[in-house]
């Protein structure tokens, strides 16, 4: 009896794509390590690095990148902003959605395609994550005052067996 665990899968193939307006070799080198580095830890297939630069059609790079591609999985992003600015970006999530075209980013949120990927963190600005801000001292008993001076729970004391 075999496991399906056990049996050989292709893993799913993904398309990188940088936004490169002024890209230099070792800007252009770094980026498709992280991009091959987030692959090899998704056991993702990354079987092109598309490079957008300032010649390349904007209209055009989504449409040309799926009729290349028909099987393709998903795109993989460092970030959001490597899919375009502004309108460029809802334009091209809402055709990778339409092609069954999975997004994924390297940092940052995918999200729904309306959203920028921002994230509300729950804490008040200016606090730090995991600590908590110390609020007023209170006694305890509801702050009981006896002979003028508050009440303030006085310290357990040491148990003396007989």
């Amino acid at each position: 009896m075999n496991l399906t665990e056990q049996l050989p899968v292709a893993p799913p193939p993904v398309a990188g794509l940088l936004r490169l307006p002024a890209a230099t070799q070792a800007r252009f080198g770094a980026l498709s390590a992280v991009l091959t580095e987030f692959c090899a830890r998704r056991e993702l297939h990354l079987t092109k690095v598309l490079t957008e630069d300032s010649g390349t059609d904007p209209e055009r790079v989504i449409p040309d990148l799926i009729a290349a591609h028909p099987n393709l999985y998903g795109i993989v992003l460092p970030s959001l902003t490597h899919l375009g600015a502004g309108h460029w970006r809802r334009d091209r999530r809402q055709q990778l959605t339409e092609a069954g075209i999975q997004v994924l980013v390297v940092r940052g949120s995918a999200g729904p395609p309306g959203r920028s990927g921002f994230r509300p963190t729950g804490r008040r600005p200016g606090t730090l994550p995991g600590r908590r801000q110390r609020g007023q001292a209170t006694p305890r008993f509801g702050g009981a005052a006896i002979d003028g001076e508050r009440y303030w729970r006085k310290p357990a004391q040491a148990r003396v067996d007989p």
